[in-house]
């Protein structure tokens, strides 16, 4: 059980974040987690998680390793179960060093390679202040085995303060503090890395992850979805604890304040890609980045895998070294067939050059509403070059903060304008500022982008989430926008840029725009695997699917269907769901197939009018390689459920097994079954609960 460590007086979720930040992306032996509310005799103690720790137990439920068959170390070689035996003989390959292939390959047969390095970067990224005194690995004692790294203790990552810093500086350093990276914890880095085969890895597997798992979109879906597990607590965790005083902070003061650590949390997301990006490509001598866009004929087609991780969504844009080997593979989901990959270069078009002249205010007075509009008259605004602010010594354009510098002005407002002849030929826009604290940006009067600023609409006197300092008060922070505010024509880009405090030091803010469009497609490659490299101009794949004349069954159903016995089979691709106060109809004679392990969750209302002479049939997708698939998941459905003639073949039960462990799972609903069988059933056949069947 956690109250959340150090980030108890920040967010109450900054640890599971971390710990969950690489999945699916990565094999790692995290502690998972459930957010849940304490009461002690009686009395509320608020939000806490509830969280799995590795050790003995936990080795033996998720690998079936005994608990006297395994060897765990923690920090320096203390052993907490097992021997040291093996871990010494891996410090000594370690120290004798692993330059050649042939060290390097006696060094892996004693360590999981691809895990320590999802580890390192995974550490690296969230800037984990407590990494040299948490550090824990374990093997399973047998001549095969091989060391795994335990991440845990992460809520010291992911602050603001430390975006623009911990890189491969920190975590190489020879003479690093004991607390945070001593050398006995950094020795794997410095000696895996001076063997150039694993060079290449270690870079090429930490540019995936910054292009897909560490994508600011990819981890702010993810703040977006922890912070919206608990926002609904907040207000009775503040009433609890709010004026509480201890060693590991003070209790939230209110849901504001709360409100404001999640948005810190979205900052550091968009930040501290920019500087690994600089950082990496120093250390290393690579040769910049350029954008790489990947793209689906059809969404529900088929997914691009570049190297071993999928890509999320599309159209996915990133960034990726230029010059280092990618390897693309485009996967065909049930019912298509890949046919071929386009390529286009996507041209960079300069709207707004850095260090370009921008209109501003800075009178100290609130300009209201209008001035973020096209139409806005903006002739009284001062004109200077970026970049404006004051206080680094680094401006073009000095502003002003009033006649205290003790109470300076809050907000500074920033306008300019630029022309697009034809906005279809734009097929997104590339943003990049410099800001110091938070930032508000509008195109054409609609918000686009919003850095470190707290929720809700930002007024005059709004003050930004938290203070930037250090390497941040710099570095580019960059935006993918879609292009469609723009407009034929004119197009006016305004920026409000807020301070943290009203004594605030210094105020930075420059920006550039470039508008990205495209050549004509060329065809690049036939087989589903590709292989380039990039150079300076920006590119996009697109991987062209098409259907293989098979009826795809929706993976999620948002209005009435009916699925008729012409086209059976029909086939799911995945999990299905069936959404509330929706109607779904079987005719008689229709089977549906679905892959391994997915489940059909039925939250509306489902007839299935199989007949004597014409039953209804599901089942696994034999074709696909499914032997089993989950079950028929009824979750509050909005209807009563009808299962006429229906046959279940080679179900089982929902992945989460404590609320559906059966083939028929219903938890709050009426479900009527005539003739209904269940054939090779793998679990319970029928579990219902505060239900009718």
């Amino acid at each position: 059980m956690r109250c959340s460590g150090n980030d108890w007086s920040q967010t109450e979720m900054r640890d599971n974040l971390e710990q969950h930040l690489m999945r699916p992306n990565a094999d790692l032996d995290i502690q998972d987690y459930r957010f849940c509310v304490v009461y002690i005799n009686g009395k509320y103690w608020g939000i806490h998680s509830l969280v799995t720790q590795q050790g003995d137990e936990y080795y033996q439920d998720k690998y079936g390793v005994a608990a006297d068959s395994l060897d765990e170390i923690y920090n320096d070689g203390i052993v907490l179960s097992g021997d040291d035996a093996a871990y010494t003989s891996m410090i000594g390959l370690l120290n004798a060093g692993v330059q050649n292939d042939a060290a390097f390959a006696q060094l892996a047969t004693q360590m999981d390679v691809r895990n320590y390095t999802d580890y390192i970067q995974m550490e690296m990224f969230c800037s984990n202040t407590s990494w040299g005194h948490n550090i824990g690995c374990w093997r399973a004692k047998n001549d095969t085995a091989r060391f795994r790294w335990e991440p845990f203790d992460l809520d010291r990552g992911f602050y603001m303060a430390n975006s623009g810093g911990m890189d491969m500086a920190f975590f190489t350093s020879i003479n690093g503090a004991s607390y945070s990276n001593p050398p006995w914890a950094t020795l794997w880095m410095r000696k895996m890395l001076q063997n150039e085969n694993y060079k290449k890895e270690f870079y090429t597997r930490f540019a995936d992850h910054l292009y897909v798992t560490f994508n600011p979109v990819t981890i702010n879906k993810r703040i977006d979805q922890y912070a919206g597990r608990i926002r609904a607590e907040i207000p009775y965790h503040v009433a609890r604890w709010a004026g509480t005083i201890s060693s590991y902070g003070n209790g939230l003061p209110s849901v504001a304040f709360w409100e404001n650590e999640v948005v810190q949390l979205r900052a550091y997301a968009g930040a501290r890609p920019a500087h690994l990006y600089d950082n990496l490509n120093t250390y290393f001598g690579l040769s910049g980045t350029s954008v790489l866009q990947l793209n689906v004929s059809r969404l529900p087609a088929g997914t691009i895998r570049i190297h071993d991780i999928r890509v999320p969504d599309y159209l996915w844009s990133g960034k990726y070294f230029k010059n280092v080997p990618i390897h693309l593979t485009a996967e065909p989901k049930i019912g298509f067939n890949f046919i071929r990959w386009e390529k286009n270069e996507t041209l960079d078009i300069q709207l707004i050059a850095p260090g370009a002249v921008w209109k501003y205010h800075d009178s100290g007075n609130d300009p209201g509403s209008a001035w973020r509009l096209p139409g806005f008259d903006d002739a009284s605004w001062s004109s200077g070059n970026a970049q404006l602010g004051y206080g680094d010594g680094d401006e073009a354009t000095v502003l002003s903060y009033g006649n205290d510098a003790n109470n300076k002005t809050i907000t500074s407002y920033f306008r300019k304008k630029f022309n697009i002849a034809d906005p279809a030929g734009i097929s997104g826009l590339h943003l990049q500022m410099v800001i110091d604290d938070g930032a508000v940006v509008y195109l054409n009067g609609t918000v686009v982008a919003s850095y470190n600023m707290p929720s809700g609409n930002a007024g005059f006197t709004t003050l930004a989430a938290s203070a930037i300092s250090g390497a941040a008060e710099s570095a580019w922070l960059a935006f993918d926008l879609p292009p469609a505010g723009l407009l034929a024509g004119e197009n006016t880009i305004a920026v409000e840029v807020h301070q943290a405090q009203a004594n605030s030091s210094d105020v930075s803010f420059d920006l550039q725009l470039a508008a990205q469009g495209g050549s004509t497609a060329v065809v690049v490659g036939v087989d589903p695997g590709i292989d380039l490299t990039l150079g300076d101009a920006g590119t996009r794949y697109t991987a062209i699917f098409e259907s293989n004349g098979a009826c795809v069954l929706p993976d999620t159903i948002f209005s009435d269907l009916i699925l008729t016995a012409a086209c059976s089979p029909y086939l799911a691709q995945g999990d299905v769901t069936l959404k509330p106060n929706v109607h779904l109809i079987v005719e008689p004679g229709v089977e549906i197939r679905f892959p391994e392990a997915a489940d059909f969750w039925i939250m509306g209302k489902i007839d299935v009018k199989g007949t004597q002479n014409a039953p209804c049939k599901i089942t696994a997708n034999a074709a696909a390689g499914a032997e089993k698939w989950g079950g028929m998941l009824f979750w509050y459905p909005s209807g009563a459920g009808n299962l006429n003639y229906l046959t279940l073949d080679k179900a089982s039960a929902g992945k989460q097994r404590i609320y559906f462990p059966a083939a028929i799972s219903v938890f709050h609903g009426t479900v009527n079954m005539d003739h209904l069988t269940a054939t090779t059933v793998f679990d319970n056949p029928i579990v219902g609960r505060f239900s009718n069947l």
